[in-house]
């Protein structure tokens, strides 16, 4: 193991018997595993920091060309910046380009899955060896627990697990997850409720369904709207006029 250590403001790596392995010209070390670190410094021709890697020996294994690097598990979310132009792309541990430094931005979805923005604003998906998943066709991707990510287009909502794996495809106006990853949507003018297993539970007819609270909806058909409870149980009659947030 190494432990870094820091001279005049920049770190430089010790082993563990106190043996200098690397100087101390480093304005950034951040360990990869232990066996790879990764490393910034300043370059004087250009005058400006750069990213790579090292070894705990102190030996470059990628060179110092990169505006960033982010790691995620045995990848590095690699930037560059060209004429101030940052442009990301995906860089295996030894150095080989995985995905191209052309993106607008890159974000991890998981470790395996990666959300790609081109110079059009949309994003798409593709795995740790740069193999597409889903083509650039989304506005956005929004990444949360349960292994699960909101993928949006044109304002609608879909489904994507930590796999890659499109489990419901942008169409949907609400997205709700329950406990259990029991998963509820709205795709008017049905309200649909899909098990874990991401099989159709039930479906209930209403022309809209927008939330009202804790475990409340108001729903509405034609002029007329009633207040129902997540088990679709009618809480009040249906009348033509508004039913206020609760």
């Amino acid at each position: 193991g190494v432990i870094g250590y820091r001279k005049n403001g920049t770190w430089g790596l010790v082993n563990l018997k106190n043996q200098r392995v690397a100087n101390p010209v480093y304005h950034y070390l951040e360990p990869i595993n232990d066996q790879l670190v990764i490393a910034a410094r300043s370059i004087p021709v250009i005058n400006r920091i750069k990213y790579g890697v090292i070894d705990t020996k102190g030996k470059t294994i990628i060179g110092f060309d990169y505006f960033k690097l982010q790691k995620n598990a045995d990848r590095l979310i690699a930037s560059i910046d060209d004429q101030n132009n940052i442009k990301y792309g995906i860089v295996a541990l030894n150095g080989e380009l995985k995905l191209p430094l052309v993106f607008k931005n890159i974000v991890a979805v998981s470790e395996n899955v990666y959300a790609a923005t081109d110079h059009l604003a949309k994003t798409g998906l593709y795995d740790k060896k740069g193999r597409i998943i889903m083509p650039h066709v989304l506005d956005s991707i929004t990444i949360f627990n349960n292994h699960l990510s909101f993928a949006w287009k044109e304002g609608k909502r879909g489904l994507v697990d930590h796999k890659g794996k499109v489990l419901m495809d942008p169409g949907y106006n609400f997205i709700r997850l329950t406990g259990g990853r029991t998963t509820e949507t709205l795709k008017f003018p049905e309200w649909c409720v899909y098990t874990e297993e991401n099989t159709l539970e039930k479906t209930l007819e209403y022309d809209e369904v927008t939330p009202a609270g804790k475990n409340l909806y108001k729903v509405r058909i034609g002029d007329s709207e009633a207040l129902i409870n997540e088990k679709n149980e009618l809480l009040t009659e249906f009348k033509p006029f508004t039913i206020g947030q609760v």
